[in-house]
């Protein structure tokens, strides 16, 4: 690379040559601007006598200032130190000249072109200033156009403790009646005058809210609805015989029992008799008993 060309190439906020890392409106490299506020109006009131009328105060600490007049006027735009009254900009009825000045500790650019006034600061500056508009007399105010940035202020977070309940367990029966509980919890949460800075809730351990009276545990009833009933089918039991001598074959039996939702035992006229499972068939593959005697 020849110098000549080194010469040209754009420096960026991070300190690389050619980089193309800028400042957001906050001062922060390569920062997206929500660090800080924008703050902007415009002045449009008219006056009719000669003198300065006061249009806002800029903050210590703005950035990216920018002052200017909507349109030509004979008016003048005037900055002061907002405490000491110390004028930096056409001040005590003296015209200042364009040009570059020291206001508030920062460089600012001040243009007069065709009566057209704007000023530019970067800054930040450091001490706060006091934005007018002196009217000649009954000249027009075509509008004072104002704007800069400011860092929004820290917001202090507070930790809170609190017992809170749980929510309830799974009721232990899904029909004719069960038990739900709900314990108290020790719940942790960050408190902040911004919503947007609210954070969760979490759940710590119980000694961060023993200095609260601790709730009771909570008992309820739930799913109270009679539960339907159904046929309950138990295993086929053994066969009564070994084998058989012809005519009509042994038979073996299971237990058939109508059962509510809670697995208790009711008389059959609860359930619906015509789905009722049989409870006998015939023994299978049983071999004749001579087949035994030989």
């Amino acid at each position: 690379m020849s110098l000549a060309t080194a010469a040209f190439l754009k420096v960026g906020c991070d300190w690389v040559v050619d980089s193309t890392s800028e400042e957001d409106e906050c001062g922060i490299c390569q920062g997206d601007g929500t660090k800080c506020d924008i703050i902007q109006g415009e002045y449009k009131k008219q006056s009719g006598v000669t003198g300065y009328r006061e249009i806002v105060v800029i903050p210590s600490g703005a950035r990216n200032i920018f002052v200017a007049e909507n349109d030509q006027s004979e008016n003048y735009i005037g900055l002061e130190n907002a405490v000491e009254k110390k004028y930096y900009l056409n001040g005590k009825r003296h015209i200042t000249l364009p040009g570059e000045y020291n206001v508030a500790g920062a460089q600012a650019l001040y243009e007069r072109e065709h009566n057209l006034e704007k000023i530019r600061i970067p800054g930040p500056i450091h001490e706060p200033i006091l934005v007018s508009i002196f009217f000649r007399g009954k000249v027009y105010n075509p509008g004072v156009t104002w704007k800069y940035s400011i860092w929004k202020p820290e917001v202090t977070k507070q930790v809170k403790y609190e017992w809170i309940m749980e929510e309830w367990s799974q009721c232990s029966a899904t029909c004719g009646g069960g038990t739900q509980y709900s314990k108290p919890l020790c719940q942790e949460s960050t408190v902040s005058p911004v919503a947007a800075d609210l954070e969760g809730p979490n759940i710590v351990a119980e000694e961060m809210c023993l200095d609260m009276t601790k709730p009771e545990k909570m008992v309820r009833t739930c799913n109270d609805d009679p539960c339907p009933y159904k046929w309950w089918v138990g295993p086929w039991q053994t066969c009564p015989s070994t084998c058989y001598d012809g005519g009509k074959k042994p038979m073996r039996r299971r237990n058939v029992m109508c059962m509510d939702g809670q697995e208790m035992a009711l008389q059959d006229q609860y359930c619906d008799r015509g789905a009722k499972p049989h409870e006998y068939e015939p023994c299978k593959k049983l071999l004749p008993c001579a087949a035994y005697e030989r």
